[in-house]
C-alpha cells in the first residue's frame, strides 16, 4: 500500500499528546498510538502532562493538542487545534481555541445523521465530532505478513489485556469460559495485561499473540451491549491471528474476516477448526484489511481531515 501523506496545512504543526504518561493507565496505549502516528507522518511529536510541560510560552496558536479523559493543567492557546477525548475541563469555553471532540464508536452513535468515512468511521462536521473505533499499535508497514498463527504449534492460547471482576467493565465471565474450553483441550492459558498481573512490553505483548495457538478478543456483557469495538481485536489480527470475537458488531464490521460465537467455548472450538481450514492468503486479507483501514495513522488521518473540512 501507498505511505499514507499529511495534509499540507499540518506539516508545520507539531502535535502534542497530552496526559497519562505511558504505562500508567489503559488510554496511555491510545495516546501512544497517536503519538507514533503523527511521528510516522513526519509532525514534530510531544507528549506532555500536568507534572511534565514547558513553561506556557512554549506553545503556540500552530499547536495541534490530543486529550483523553485526562487533561488536566493542559494549556488553553488562542487558535490552537485540540482534540478532545470525555473532556470536562471549562477552560476551552471562551478561550478561542478550535476544539473537535473525538468519541469511541457505539451502537448509540446516530449514524443515520452523520456522515460516513469509513468502516463504523463517522463525522459530524457542525458539531464538530468523529466517532471511530481505536486500533492497532503497529504502523503500515510494520505488518509481518510472514509470521502467522497458522505455522505455531499448539501450545497455549493468549488473552492480553485487562480483566475486571466486577463493575461495567466486566470481563472475567468470558475469559474463564474459554480458558476452561482451551485447558479441557490440554493447551495452556496465558493472561497479562496492564490490570492484570504485569505491564508487559509491546515486544513481548506481540510475541505471546503471535507465537499463541489462538489470542481471542473477549468481551464482558456491557461493552457487547453497546457494540463496542476492542483495539484488541485490531491489534491481535495485526500480529498474524484469526480474529476471534464474542461480539456481532465486531462481526458486522469485520464480516468473513473474523470468526463469531457468542458463547466462549464455541469460539474456542470454532477457532481451532479454523487453524486447520484457513490458509495463509485468508489471514494475510484479513491483516491487509487492517493496515489499510484501522491503524493510529487512518485514525489520525481522519481527525485531521474534519479539522480541514
Amino acid at each position: 500500500m501507498l505511505k499514507p501523506v499529511l495534509p499540507e496545512a499540518f506539516k508545520d504543526r507539531r502535535l502534542i499528546v497530552w496526559g497519562y504518561p505511558e504505562g500508567t493507565h489503559t488510554h496511555s496505549y491510545i495516546h501512544r498510538g497517536f503519538w507514533r502516528a503523527a511521528d510516522y507522518l513526519g509532525m514534530v511529536t510531544l507528549w506532555h502532562h500536568k507534572d511534565n510541560m514547558p513553561p506556557l510560552e512554549f506553545y503556540s496558536e500552530r499547536d495541534v493538542f490530543i486529550a483523553g479523559t485526562e487533561d488536566t493543567g493542559i494549556p488553553t492557546i488562542k487558535g490552537a487545534l485540540y482534540f478532545l477525548h470525555n473532556s470536562t475541563n471549562p477552560g476551552f469555553k471562551g478561550s478561542g481555541a478550535e476544539v473537535i471532540d473525538f468519541q469511541v464508536y457505539s451502537t448509540s452513535v446516530p449514524v443515520r445523521k452523520l456522515r460516513e468515512i469509513g468502516p463504523l468511521q463517522y463525522v459530524d462536521p457542525a458539531a464538530r465530532c468523529i466517532y471511530q473505533p481505536w486500533a492497532t499499535d503497529l504502523l503500515p508497514g510494520e505488518f509481518d505478513y510472514s509470521k502467522l498463527c497458522l505455522d505455531n504449534v499448539p501450545g497455549y492460547c493468549a488473552f492480553i489485556g485487562s480483566i475486571f471482576n466486577a463493575g461495567l467493565g466486566r470481563n472475567d465471565d468470558m475469559i474463564q469460559a474459554f480458558e476452561g474450553a482451551c485447558l479441557a483441550e490440554g493447551l495452556a492459558f496465558i493472561k497479562d495485561g496492564l490490570y492484570t498481573k504485569t505491564l508487559i512490553s509491546d515486544e513481548h505483548h506481540i510475541d505471546l499473540i503471535r507465537k499463541a495457538t489462538l489470542a481471542p478478543a473477549l468481551q464482558g456483557q456491557f461493552q457487547l451491549n453497546i457494540g463496542y469495538i476492542p483495539c484488541r481485536i485490531f491489534k491481535n489480527m495485526s500480529y498474524g491471528q484469526i480474529g476471534l470475537t464474542n461480539s456481532q458488531s465486531v462481526k458486522d464490521m469485520l464480516g468473513d474476516h473474523v470468526i463469531y460465537y457468542s458463547n466462549p467455548a464455541d469460539l474456542f472450538h470454532a477457532g481451532m477448526l479454523a487453524r486447520r481450514s484457513w490458509n495463509a492468503d485468508q489471514l494475510c486479507d484479513a491483516m491487509k484489511e487492517i493496515e489499510q483501514n484501522h491503524t493510529y495513522v487512518n485514525r489520525l488521518l481522519n481527525m485531521f481531515e474534519l479539522a480541514l473540512a
